[in-house]
């Protein structure tokens, strides 16, 4: 019974301090669920400012194309005179722009910024943008990732029709953008270590890649796609990345072009918080926890030393030991 005493007086100890332990982890979750959602907000608001910077450099591009052709000539025979002409417009550009093409219908060049190869002048007849353009399916193409002729290195090419009063192809001016030079420019300081920024045309090609090179011109699969183009809108989970990596996603579809740009936080990113406040939660439990016992043992103590010493004494005397005495010190 004594012991029981005690026993009830430290579960009410414990009893009392749950609650407020409970509240913590009530305040932590709370707080987790919080920085989980402003991740998703702040990864699809990310997403949606490069996607805007991107247009911007591509509306840039159009805007020089069209300038351009009007210091251009269509005619084969006034190479020379375009080949200068390209040249100075190159020589104010940034360095992430490549070559500056101007190619008759038939896919000819007659016009670069660049030195022309031993093996003759560049032939784009082959290329998609070349061949949307053609179709005349659009006045201006991008086109996907491929190894540029003159540089040899990734290049995405924005390309203009220039077209003759009755509205006939005349020619096509294209500029083609450095991918590494590119994706330098684009680089974002102000998210978390470990971010990824990815941005993948409407075919699912990797045009961009801010961790690793090696990922453009890839091709995805339709359910990668997919499942980036679900965290265009507030998304409730983390997406698995091509890489087989889970990160808070947000996605954006450009207007200047069909790509989409997605933008991927570490998932640690939304713990890093939570997981500092919950050590100290659990260290400030428990020392609530171990100094609330104490103080109750001690406090038990006093209450149930006289009952023990009341009953030894009882069983005592009860054993037939009538010269039994006992001490007490009390002054009640």
């Amino acid at each position: 019974m004594l012991r029981g005493i005690r026993t009830r007086l430290l579960g009410l100890v414990i009893a009392t301090v749950v609650p407020f332990t409970a509240l913590i982890g009530g305040g932590l979750w709370n707080q987790w669920r919080g920085d989980q959602s402003q991740a998703f907000r702040s990864a699809l608001i990310e997403a949606r400012l490069l996607a805007a910077r991107v247009d911007d450099q591509i509306t840039e591009f159009d805007s020089l194309l069209i300038g351009l052709s009007q210091a251009v000539s269509t005619t084969p025979d006034d190479i020379q005179a375009n080949d200068l002409a390209l040249r100075r417009a190159k020589a104010e550009l940034p360095d992430y722009v490549g070559n500056i093409l101007l190619s008759a219908p038939d896919g000819k060049n007659i016009g670069t910024s660049f030195e022309p190869a031993a093996g003759g002048r560049t032939y784009i007849g082959d290329r998609d943008y070349f061949r949307q353009l053609l179709a005349e399916r659009q006045g201006v193409a991008i086109g996907n990732p491929v190894h540029g002729r003159t540089t040899g290195a990734w290049v995405t090419s924005v390309a203009r029709a220039i077209k003759t009063p009755d509205g006939r192809l005349a020619a096509v001016l294209g500029v083609g953008i450095q991918i590494e030079h590119f994706q330098k420019a684009l680089t974002v300081h102000d998210l978390p270590t470990g971010s990824i920024v990815q941005i993948v045309s409407e075919n699912g090609i990797v045009i961009l890649r801010n961790d690793d090179a090696s990922w453009v011109g890839r091709n995805l699969n339709e359910s990668e796609i997919i499942a980036l183009l679900s965290a265009s809108r507030e998304a409730s989970s983390a997406v698995l990345w091509p890489d087989r990596v889970e990160r808070i996603t947000g996605s954006a579809a450009m207007v200047a072009a069909p790509w989409i740009v997605s933008v991927g936080l570490p998932t640690e990113y939304v713990l890093s918080n939570v997981v500092t406040r919950l050590a100290w939660g659990a260290a400030a439990s428990l020392v609530t926890l171990l100094v609330a016992l104490g103080l109750a043992s001690a406090f038990s103590g006093r209450i149930i030393s006289p009952l023990r010493q009341l009953s030894e004494d009882a069983s005592a005397l009860a054993a037939g030991k009538l010269t039994h005495r006992t001490e007490v010190n009390t002054q009640d």
